[in-house]
């Protein structure tokens, strides 16, 4: 489990540190304060920990699994197919990142896991949950669009259009995916703190309020991989508490730095 663990996070910090890397012109624009733009991390020095950090995750896969190479791998084909290519359109990048979801919870629940879990009676929690998970991430960066650039009646409606996907996204998780008590609960918690979260925007739109939005809807990712935990019958309760409990240190840190 800890070299799964340091495999996704060193891939999903990579992808940041790409992100950020690429972003370095955009952010000297709309984001002065980011590490790279305000001059506290030199662009190059960047670009190689990113590269580190990959090849730190390839190599550990390498000794972990065939599935480890091959599901880190594929995230990372993922990861600069968003940060190229994809994002360059709205619907693209959220495609793109809602991906890279999908593909990081595959590498965290296929590998070490016997054959005849692969069956279709597990195919919620295989299938559908790193999907829905997927999706949140795409809902998520679609309403990022409008951090920095003006909404108008057509992002008002957007943000109407990604409330109602996330409803959906969450409805399915809630009736398909989580099947315990404790699991449905964590997800209602989570209904009712995103339906707060993004009042503000929908109610009185503006960069403040999205990027606000969007800052604590990252965060709260953490809740929806708690409760997708929690919701597996024969997973130990721990782990799941561990996951939620992880929501504090989030919040905390954001204070000093971009959820992003």
């Amino acid at each position: 489990m800890a070299a799964l663990v340091f495999i996704s996070m060193a891939l999903y910090a990579s992808g940041v540190i790409f992100n950020d890397c690429l972003d370095a012109e955009k952010d000297r624009r709309h984001r002065p304060d980011r590490p790279i733009p305000s001059g506290a991390v030199p662009l190059r020095r960047a670009f190689i920990l990113g590269t580190l950090l990959t090849m730190a995750a390839l190599g550990v896969a390498m000794f972990l699994s065939l599935a480890a190479v091959i599901y880190s791998g594929a995230l990372i084909v993922a990861i600069w197919a968003y940060n190229v290519p994809l994002r360059q359109s709205v619907v693209g990048g959220a495609v793109g990142l809602g991906l890279c979801r999908f593909l990081n919870m595959q590498l965290g629940m296929s590998t070490g896991m016997s054959l005849p879990y692969f069956s279709v009676r597990n195919w919620p929690e295989l299938l559908l949950a790193p999907a829905l998970l997927g999706a949140y991430a795409a809902i998520v960066t679609l309403v990022s669009t409008y951090e920095d650039r003006p909404a108008g009646r057509f992002g008002a409606w957007a943000l109407v259009g990604s409330a109602g996907a996330m409803t959906v996204v969450l409805l399915s998780a809630f009736f398909w995916v989580v099947g315990t008590t404790a699991g449905k609960l964590v997800l209602a918690a989570l209904v009712v703190a995103l339906a707060a979260v993004f009042v503000a925007p929908l109610v009185r739109l503006s960069f403040a309020s999205v990027r606000r939005a969007v800052g604590i809807a990252v965060m709260l990712v953490i809740v929806f991989d708690a409760a997708i935990v929690l919701g597996v019958h024969d997973a130990p309760a721990w782990l799941g508490l561990g996951v939620l409990a992880s929501v504090l240190p989030a919040f905390l840190l954001a204070r000093r730095m971009s959820p992003s």
